[in-house]
């Protein structure tokens, strides 16, 4: 899937739509992204600013949704209720080998990166989220409407099981061992503990004609690449 959102800046209570059932994730006056971040006390004094940034591969605009400090370890962000229809992306251009059903091929879509900026405005990181023992990576969707995409990109072994509603969304990337290698739902995988990481000058925004591929390592466990395949353009 590929996407590209927007929105208004601002960490100030904005109404938000969507939804997820993420516990973390609270989704009443506004979507709200309350993040806790693994060892973030270190970053204390390095991050200044957090922002909630969309990216449309066609202009090539980028965009600022919402942005919050940086304290205490963590961050809150309120994403905003609507997006602008320049910075989303229309579904059914995104596959050209899809056996299944998509309930409404021209609906639009989007997605955030959570980026982290200093007192100097620069950017030095992005964070991320997801349960990398179990190889699954959360993704925050945002959706002009209901749609519903179950089936199988044969072009990148994909397998799709989400039900997105108006509004902002949470997608589970899950890696499987099955013949369709990544798993894309809205259902969140039983036993899943999501959490939240900064990743030093890692940059999300990978090429639009190929597949990025980034691996982190927690503890000693290696933990398997995961792409970022939904950044992708014709």
């Amino acid at each position: 899937m590929a996407s590209a959102l927007a929105f208004t800046t601002g960490c100030d209570k904005n109404k938000g739509g969507g939804g997820g059932d993420d516990p973390d994730i609270p989704s009443g006056n506004g979507f709200v992204i309350n993040a806790k971040v693994e060892d973030g006390n270190d970053y204390n004094d390095e991050i200044a600013t957090v922002k909630a940034v969309m990216y449309n591969w066609d202009t090539e605009e980028e965009y600022s949704a919402a942005s919050c400090k940086y304290a205490n370890g963590g961050f809150k962000l309120t994403l905003p209720e609507t997006v602008s229809a320049k910075y989303l992306h229309v579904i059914d251009e995104d596959f050209d080998d899809f056996e299944g059903t998509i309930s409404d091929p021209q609906a639009k879509m989007g997605f955030v990166s959570i980026e982290a900026y200093d007192d100097d405005k620069e950017y030095i990181g992005s964070f991320v989220h997801g349960d990398f023992d179990k190889s699954i990576w959360v993704q925050y969707m945002y959706f002009d409407r209901d749609v519903t995409i179950n089936g199988y990109d044969n072009e990148f072994d994909d397998e799709y099981n989400c039900s997105f509603k108006k509004g902002w969304n949470i997608m589970y990337i899950t890696y499987t061992d099955s013949d369709y290698g990544w798993l894309y739902s809205t259902k969140k995988p039983s036993g899943a503990n999501p959490k939240w990481y900064f990743e030093d000058d890692y940059d999300w925004k990978a090429s639009p004609n190929n597949k990025a591929k980034h691996t982190r390592q927690t503890s000693d466990t290696y933990i398997s690449h995961y792409e970022i395949k939904y950044i992708r353009a014709k």
